[in-house]
């Protein structure tokens, strides 16, 4: 940040930023404006900070529903002054009729399978975009997406010939991600924790369609499939894992530095 006076104006300029203050010489600043001033030096000094943070990456967060990852999504994206890609929940048409429908229901629209025709698009799309830039951090990803197809297809709520189309259809996906100057993530940070736990996050969630008893057995099935998938089957980056049972990023601030060094700790590490 440089500092200069000239004609009685202080220049603060923090590159694209750049804030004007006035100080008439000689004469006493009232506290409203020392307190303005300070306060407009702390929001500049902030975006420096966010600008020096910024690293040429991309990272991915995975884990089970319900394990925090749109909340560390959100808490990278403000530390790092990158874009965050959501998962596509809140504008989703599919998703409560998937969580609510019976088992005839399932079998008759076959809602499982639009919902990962659905999930797949929206995540190709936002990994293409996120591919052609610099700095994202993704809340769930393209690779991940498999899982979840596998685990409904294991359960019958997909059908052998569905999962076939699928898979043909992200291979085709994948082949064009490949093709992309930047081929995949740099770092896949992995979220897992006690599924009791997870289960109470689920609840204090809210979501109502996520609540339903009969969910459990569900939850439970995606859960324990989950350290196969990330330590196995995932093979696009390096992975970071972190136990959610006992960390609290987003309430303990201790909690949050660790979280943030470590992830930066790893980055500096994969670009030796």
């Amino acid at each position: 940040m440089r500092q200069w006076k000239k004609d009685n104006v202080t220049t603060i300029d923090v590159g694209s930023h750049t804030e004007f203050f006035y100080i008439i010489e000689d004469v006493l600043i009232d506290k409203y404006s020392k307190m303005w001033y300070n306060y407009n030096c702390n929001v500049l000094n902030s975006l420096n900070i966010n600008k020096e943070r910024r690293y040429d990456m991309m990272l991915v967060i995975a884990g089970t529903i319900g394990v925090g990852k749109s909340s560390l999504a959100k808490l990278l994206g403000e530390h790092f002054g990158t874009d965050v890609f959501y998962e596509s929940v809140e504008d989703n048409p599919i998703l409560p009729l998937f969580y609510t429908a019976t088992e005839e229901e399932i079998q008759t629209n076959r809602y499982p399978f639009l919902l990962q025709l659905w999930f797949l698009n929206t995540r190709f799309k936002s990994i293409k975009e996120a591919l052609t830039q610099d700095n994202n951090v993704l809340d769930r990803s393209i690779y991940e997406d498999w899982y979840f197809a596998k685990v409904n297809k294991d359960l019958g709520r997909i059908s052998e010939l569905e999962f076939k189309m699928y898979e043909d259809l992200l291979n085709n996906m994948m082949e064009e991600i490949n093709g992309m100057p930047k081929k995949s993530p740099d770092l896949l940070i992995y979220l897992r924790g006690n599924f009791d736990n997870i289960m109470e996050r689920v609840q204090k969630r809210g979501r109502e369609y996520e609540l339903d008893e009969s969910l459990i057995e569900y939850y439970r099935t995606l859960w324990e499939g989950y350290d196969e998938w990330v330590y196995k089957h995932y093979n696009a980056s390096s992975v970071l894992t972190f136990n959610i049972d006992n960390l609290d990023y987003v309430n303990n601030i201790k909690d949050r530095e660790i979280v943030i060094k470590t992830i930066e700790s790893k980055l500096k590490q994969i670009r030796k």
